[in-house]
C-alpha cells in the first residue's frame, strides 16, 4: 500500500462517477475555472455510453447525443484533455469527513498492473494471455483476456489486468517490450480535499433473469437491450449486423 499526500483544496470539486452525468458535470465545473477530480470505479471513464455507437435520428455518437450541452468534441476526450480536470479511474471512496465547503475524502486507487504512461496498446500481452472470460462490456456477448482494454478508444489508453481472473503466469510480462506491466503493483491511498462533492453514480443494468416470463437465460436468442445495443455497434463481433446469437444468422 502506498500512501500519498492530501491534494486539492476548498475550491476544488470531487465528481464521483464518470458516466455521462459525471463527465458533463465535470466539464461544466471545469469551464467555470474549478479544479475537478473526476473519480470512476471502473478502469476507464465513460460509463455505459460507449456502448451507444450511433443514435437515431442524427446518427450521432451516443455520448455526444446524450450531453445536455453540445460538446466541442467527444466528452470522454474533453475530460481527458481539460486542464482543470484530473481523472481518478479505477478508484473508490473509502471515507468522507468534513462538511459542505470543506470535505476530506479518502480515496483508494486500485492497481491496474499496467502503467498507462508506458503501454503502447501493441496487444502482444493479449495474444499470449491464456485466460479467456466473458467480457462485461456489452452484456457478455464477447470474450476477453485477463489483460484487456475496457472498450475501444478507452481512456486511459491502456490495458488493465483483472486480478480476479489473472493466474500470474507472467507471460504478458515477458512479451511487454516497453516494460509497462508490473504484477506487484499495490493499491494507493490518498486524500482529496474538496469544497463540494457531486454524485453521478449512473445506473446498473436490470437483472433480466428476474423477469422469468421472457425466457432470458433459458432461450439463447433472448437478449437484453444492452446486449442488443452492443450487437448493433460497428465495433461488435458482427460489425453491427443484427444476427441470432444461437447460429449467427
Amino acid at each position: 500500500m502506498e500512501q500519498k499526500k492530501t491534494r486539492g483544496d476548498k475550491g476544488s470539486a470531487l465528481v464521483i462517477g464518470a458516466g455521462i452525468a459525471g463527465m458533463q458535470s465535470a466539464l461544466l465545473l471545469a469551464e467555470m475555472g474549478t479544479k475537478v477530480f473526476l473519480l470512476e470505479q471502473g478502469p476507464a471513464i465513460g460509463g455505459y455510453f460507449p456502448l451507444l455507437d450511433k443514435t437515431f435520428p442524427t446518427n450521432s455518437c451516443g455520448v455526444c447525443f446524450m450531453s445536455p450541452t453540445p460538446p466541442a468534441f467527444c466528452p470522454i476526450y474533453e475530460c481527458h484533455l481539460h486542464d482543470n480536470i484530473e481523472l481518478l479511474p479505477y478508484s473508490e471512496v473509502a471515507k468522507v469527513e468534513g462538511k459542505g465547503g470543506d470535505f476530506n475524502v479518502a480515496v483508494v486507487r486500485k492497481p491496474r498492473f499496467v502503467d498507462p504512461k508506458r503501454c503502447t496498446l501493441c496487444e502482444a500481452c493479449v495474444k499470449v494471455c491464456p485466460v479467456e472470460v466473458e467480457r462485461e462490456f456489452g452484456g457478455g456477448l464477447e470474450k476477453r483476456k485477463a489483460i484487456y482494454l475496457p472498450y475501444p478508444q478507452a481512456i486511459p489508453r491502456s490495458f488493465v489486468i483483472d486480478p480476479k481472473t489473472c493466474t500470474r503466469c507472467g507471460e504478458c510480462v515477458k512479451v511487454c517490450s516497453p516494460g509497462a506491466i508490473d504484477l506487484s503493483m499495490k493499491e494507493e491511498h490518498e486524500t482529496i480535499e474538496a469544497g463540494a462533492i457531486l454524485l453521478g453514480y449512473g445506473f446498473e443494468p436490470f437483472i433480466a433473469q428476474r423477469k422469468g416470463e421472457y425466457g432470458f437465460g433459458r432461450y439463447e436468442n433472448v437478449m437484453t437491450s444492452i446486449q442488443f445495443e452492443r450487437l448493433l455497434s460497428t465495433s461488435s463481433p458482427t460489425q453491427g449486423l443484427p444476427v441470432r446469437v444461437s447460429d449467427g444468422k
